[in-house]
């Protein structure tokens, strides 16, 4: 049991604290998160406070505004979840360009403008 809990290998290890540092720097007023799955609310708001997020799929306001995808390795490797945000991908993509994709341990994130 303490290894499962300690062990930095374990898959379960998911840095969400480094990926929302990550949008957080590169955020500006107006910007938004979409997350995936939608329970990851509390995650991005105690991680992110301040920054608009919503989950994927969720109808974003038009404006000039850069939009960041958050997902997990789990949600994207699940044939299901990740139909639906490689849709939310295309949509964003015909309106935004992605342009960065950045990985933080069983977390990925796409930053479109």
């Amino acid at each position: 049991l303490v290894d499962q809990q300690l062990n930095g290998a374990n898959p379960r290890l998911y840095d969400f604290e480094g990926a929302m540092a990550e949008i957080a720097e590169r955020a500006k007023p107006g910007d938004v998160v979409l997350y995936e799955p939608e329970y990851l609310a509390e995650v991005v708001d105690y991680y992110a406070p301040g920054i608009d997020a919503l989950p994927v799929g969720a109808k974003l306001l038009s404006g000039d505004r850069s939009v960041f995808v958050l997902a997990t390795e789990r949600v994207i490797n699940a044939e299901d979840t990740s139909a639906r945000l490689g849709h939310e991908l295309a949509v964003l993509d015909r309106q935004l360009d992605i342009v960065d994709v950045f990985d933080r341990p069983n977390v990925r994130v796409w930053e479109l403008r």
